[in-house]
């Protein structure tokens, strides 16, 4: 069954990472996001025609010839343009201005450009389909779930941390008991012991997991893995990076250098891809592939009652309709609707279909 608007208003009030309320009498929805990936995904249910307004600078020229200086204001404008940079998460939103106040400083019908940051409120009042709500539930989720891993070490100790859509969280430090002082077999057994522990802990987790540190010891950690991990299922999560120390300090050091950022959207686009290619190989099956794609054998496969889950560029539904009432029915009906960034490879992929697919539950034809 599709979730209700009334379910999805309690989900988003009631969570602890980018916080969100909805009037629905009004269309108005108070978002405050919390990181980059929030701002990412107001990005997604933007549209033109939108209503935003937020707190703002604006130049104010007090006469003719002055080249002014920015005062702050509290502006509302009709959404034209919509752009986001992935490399710096930075969001602007230009239109003309609606309202705004202190009224000497904003005209009516000029251009002006809103900045969305982390941390700052903004309001933006549309008529809200579904799939822009479900959006916004399924990133707030995301966010309270631990999108990685990260150990700080050196030969002394190690740092392990989780980073969650809120921040991070120190878990624990394992401790070295190897000494410079023992004899070379007793040295390399309590390495191999401080090595097991980080191993034991790295296994427990099933998401990525960052190795940095300052050295050559995550490095001898690596090795280590390589020899123990029989079955290879533990290296592919890591990732190697360098810090400046094995403490919290390290940790947050990552996150500064945008590296910690870079790896879960890598993450995000990997199980993306893992779909795709899902689809691509249940295609290319033999025997009459449980697939459709492209906006006509989508849409007979719908008026069947046959579509399970389907896979549409976010883009393609924002810009046009039939797509949009498409996913809508779609997930009317209980199917599972992903939506991809046509940025990503993933989204590329898809496009090669027409921007569409869906696994299906029988054959149509």
């Amino acid at each position: 069954m599709p979730i209700s608007k009334a379910t999805i208003f309690n989900l988003l009030v009631q969570t602890e990472c980018m916080r969100a309320s909805l009037n629905h009498a009004t269309g108005e929805a108070r978002l405050t996001p919390e990181s980059d990936e929030d701002i990412w995904h107001i990005e997604r249910v933007l549209g033109p025609g939108d209503i935003v307004k937020s707190k703002s600078m604006r130049r104010f020229k007090p006469g003719e010839g002055d080249s002014g200086d920015k005062r702050p204001v509290s502006v509302e404008i009709v959404a034209e343009k919509i752009e986001f940079h992935e490399g710096t998460g930075h969001l602007r939103i230009t239109g003309k201005i609606k309202s705004g106040s202190p009224e000497e400083y904003v005209q009516i019908g000029n251009y002006h450009t809103v900045d969305v940051i982390a941390g700052e409120l903004i309001t933006v009042t549309k008529q809200w389909k579904p799939y822009q709500l479900e959006r916004l539930k399924e990133a707030q989720a995301e966010a309270k779930r631990p999108k990685l891993a990260i150990i700080a070490m050196d030969d002394e100790k190690a740092t392990v941390a989780l980073v969650k859509g809120y921040g991070v969280r120190k878990v624990c430090e394992i401790e070295s008991k190897a000494s410079k002082k023992d004899t070379q077999k007793v040295h390399e057994l309590a390495v191999a012991k401080y090595y097991g522990a980080i191993l034991e802990k790295v296994k427990g987790y099933k998401h990525r997991t960052i190795i940095a540190g300052p050295g050559f010891e995550k490095d001898n950690f690596k090795k280590f893995v390589e020899a123990n991990d029989r079955e290879k299922k533990v290296l592919p999560l890591l990732s190697f990076e360098s810090c400046s120390n094995p403490e919290i300090t390290g940790i947050y050091e990552l996150m500064r250098q945008g590296i910690v950022s870079k790896i879960a959207g890598q993450e995000r686009a990997a199980r993306e891809l893992n779909l795709v290619n899902e689809f691509i190989s249940a295609t290319s099956g033999a025997g009459g592939a449980l697939t459709a794609y492209g906006r006509k054998a989508v849409g007979e496969a719908l008026q069947f009652g046959a579509i399970d889950r389907l896979l549409v560029n976010d883009e393609l539904v924002r810009q046009d309709e039939e797509i949009e009432t498409l996913a809508e029915k779609c997930e009317e009906a209980g199917a599972k609707v992903t939506y991809f960034n046509v940025q990503d490879y993933a989204g590329r992929q898809l496009e090669g279909f027409g921007g569409i697919a869906a696994f299906l539950k029988f054959k149509v034809k």
